[in-house]
């Protein structure tokens, strides 16, 4: 498979160590320009080589969540301590618990209902930078958000070494991730009909609900792009055309 499913605040170039693949295209949502940057984080990638096919699968609206809306996130976050941060090479995982609705403090900016928002004081666990654009899933592959924003990793270190680790997003006690289901038909759109990835033919015919625009290769914006000054968005490549990113193959 050459399609990668992340956030769109990812798009940009860092100093971390990875792998690096060739980004041929690059679809982004207007919604998230149109919000100024608030709704519609997520971004699809379209590969200039394949990558080994994944057992994951989008979670549509009839897939369930599982017992007690347990789910899992894996990433390599970012650790305070180390200078120069160039070698996070320890995979993590963290269980977190789905909230049936999301705290008040997000309804100005979960007004389509596209964010998942989870409950980090729970387990003690929770998503911060490096982690963007994780998947969150369950046991089955099934992927039903991607990370947008937790919380500040120096903060969650800082808490932690005075013993007040459930200080973290005191402001909303919760982690936020892109709902993937929501995005289906933006996903389908572009990838067509797959139904060993979870595109079926009822994502694809709402595609013109969740219009978006596409950055080629060359750096040219498609002519359907909503209005926005260049400063607004910025996507850095390197000399090759790599990125570096947390992402999920499909």
């Amino acid at each position: 498979m050459n399609w990668v499913c992340m956030i769109e605040k990812c798009v940009c170039k860092t100093p971390y160590k990875t792998r690096k693949v060739g980004v041929n295209k690059l679809f982004i949502p207007n919604l998230f320009i149109e919000s100024h940057c608030v709704s519609g984080d997520i971004a699809l990638i379209e590969l200039t080589e394949q990558f080994k096919k994944r057992k994951t699968i989008l979670a549509n609206k009839t897939t369930k969540l599982p017992l007690n809306n347990i789910l899992y996130v894996s990433g390599y976050g970012y650790d305070p301590e180390r200078q120069p941060l160039i070698d996070i090479d320890e995979l993590k995982t963290a269980k977190v618990k789905i909230l049936n609705k999301c705290p008040k403090t997000f309804e100005n900016i979960n007004y389509n209902n596209d964010l998942i928002c989870a409950d980090e004081v729970i387990f003690d666990q929770n998503v911060c930078e490096g982690d963007s654009g994780a998947a969150i899933t369950d046991f089955n592959g099934n992927i039903f958000g991607l990370v947008s924003y937790g919380t500040q990793c120096d903060k969650m270190f800082n808490d932690d070494q005075r013993g007040l680790p459930n200080e973290c997003l005191e402001y909303a006690n919760s982690e936020v991730y892109t709902n993937v289901t929501y995005y289906l038909p933006f996903i389908c759109g572009i990838i067509g009909i797959n139904e060993d990835i979870g595109c079926l033919l009822e994502n694809v015919k709402k595609s013109k609900e969740q219009p978006y625009f596409e950055i080629k290769r060359n750096g040219k914006i498609s002519k359907n792009a909503p209005n926005f000054e260049a400063e607004e968005v910025i996507f850095e490549y390197d000399d090759d055309n790599n990125e570096r990113s947390n992402s999920n193959e499909l």
